[in-house]
């Protein structure tokens, strides 16, 4: 059997978890149009027993220059996914090739003593630039799209022939290592991104006060914020947005969890959190 973990890497936006989501098809990672919308380490594990177990290593964006504690944190993650893995797939955005230097993803890999594997994402809205990628790498740039499912096949066939050799590291039904509560907190700040205006969602962390399993799932979860001047924004006129955000996240809970859930939410301002470490590692930030 082949087994081994399998970073994947690139710009914010790049597509990086939509393409994990695809090629094991299942949302293990948030999925927005914003930036840096990952600010952890995911794991997604796909598994066809007794042949092969790749376990996909979902980053934060790569930021050159990171500043501030959020993206310092973000940074830290990105690195240290890089340690003692088998496999690096590095997504290379289309944007990745207007500008007349390297991209960062190339940078970061092209002198890594393990397989890497450059993949250029989302070709369902722009194919890339073979020439201009010639340009920078002699290494093949396969061309994929979550979307449209092109090329994923041969993409897991090539992820599969550079595993070693290796037990399975995970139980062949388990898809990721994030707990229900986790996800909850992943899927509540992934549709505050999506229907909040874009200053916000950087200043924005979702904690799960409460999560308990009944007859139906539990939990109360704060969405907190940096700005008291963002709150008015997020609860909406009438509470109109707060709703939104709800009742969106509860069924995609329910879609998920395959079970009824109950949701409440509250809206906290927290200044300046990223700078309170220990409210950092209660949100799995530390």
């Amino acid at each position: 059997m082949k087994a081994g973990f399998v970073t994947i890497i690139g710009v914010p936006n790049a597509g990086k978890s939509s393409l994990v989501n695809a090629l094991i098809g299942e949302n293990v990672s948030a999925v927005t149009s914003k930036p840096q919308t990952t600010r952890k380490r995911t794991l997604g594990i796909l598994t066809k027993p007794n042949e092969y177990q790749i376990v996909f290593v979902d980053t934060p964006g790569v930021i050159e220059n990171a500043q501030g504690e959020l993206n310092q944190f973000l940074m830290k993650e990105l690195n240290d996914s890089l340690k003692d893995i088998q496999v690096v797939l590095a997504a290379i955005a289309p944007w990745d090739l207007k500008q007349n230097e390297k991209p960062l993803a190339l940078k970061m890999t092209e002198n890594l003593k393990i397989p890497v594997i450059y993949v250029a994402t989302q070709c369902d809205l722009k194919l890339i630039d073979m020439n201009k990628w010639a340009q920078f790498s002699k290494e093949p740039l396969l061309q994929t799209s979550a979307k449209d499912k092109t090329n994923l096949e041969e993409l897991k066939n090539i992820i599969i022939e550079k595993l070693p050799q290796n037990a399975a590291y995970y139980a062949e039904d388990i898809y990721t290592n994030q707990t229900l509560r986790e996800l909850s907190a992943e899927i509540i700040r992934k549709n505050c991104f999506e229907n909040l205006h874009q200053e916000i969602p950087y200043g924005l962390a979702v904690n799960i006060r409460d999560f308990k399993e009944e007859k139906i799932y539990k939990i109360h979860a704060d969405i907190v914020l940096t700005r008291d001047s963002h709150k008015a924004m997020v609860i909406g006129q009438g509470g109109s947005m707060i709703k939104k955000i709800g009742t969106a996240s509860r069924m995609s809970m329910e879609e998920q969890f395959g079970e009824k859930v109950f949701l409440k939410l509250n809206v906290n301002v927290k200044p300046n959190w990223v700078k309170d470490k220990m409210f950092m590692q209660e949100l799995g930030y530390e």
